[in-house]
């Protein structure tokens, strides 16, 4: 048994560095292309035709961009091995990271443990 959860833990740390390699891959090419994108609408003619569809392109990417930073937020999940974890604790290190200017959080879970991976909820409550 414990030479099957190696095997599967190693599996999927390649997994996670292709995961990796290939999303930074991918988001050196959105650069570029937001990049010519940006420089073509520039000077492309005022033809509201042209500049709708250049948007459109621009926007597109903006589009994928999002969508390929969304899989770094769990590229880690399932990597380890879940425990048990406070939900209070984990409750107000969440809040920790929010902007709530004046807010009082109250968080009344006592006890309560969750059996989960340690990195299920990270990346998710982190604002830019």
């Amino acid at each position: 048994m414990k030479r099957y959860q190696d095997a599967i833990k190693e599996a999927n740390k390649k997994l996670n560095l292709l995961s990796s390699i290939t999303r930074h891959d991918l988001m050196n090419q959105i650069t570029g292309l937001s990049g010519y994108s940006q420089l073509l609408s520039e000077i492309l003619p005022q033809d509201t035709v042209m500049q709708k569809y250049m948007n459109q392109i621009i926007e597109l990417t903006r589009s994928i961009r999002s969508q390929v930073e969304f899989t770094r937020d769990y590229q880690n999940m399932g990597v380890k091995s879940p425990r048990w974890q406070n939900v209070e604790s984990m409750a107000k290190s969440a809040a920790k990271s929010l902007a709530l200017k004046g807010l009082d959080i109250q968080i009344k879970t006592g006890s309560l443990e969750i059996f989960a991976d340690t990195d299920a909820g990270k990346g998710i409550c982190q604002h830019p």
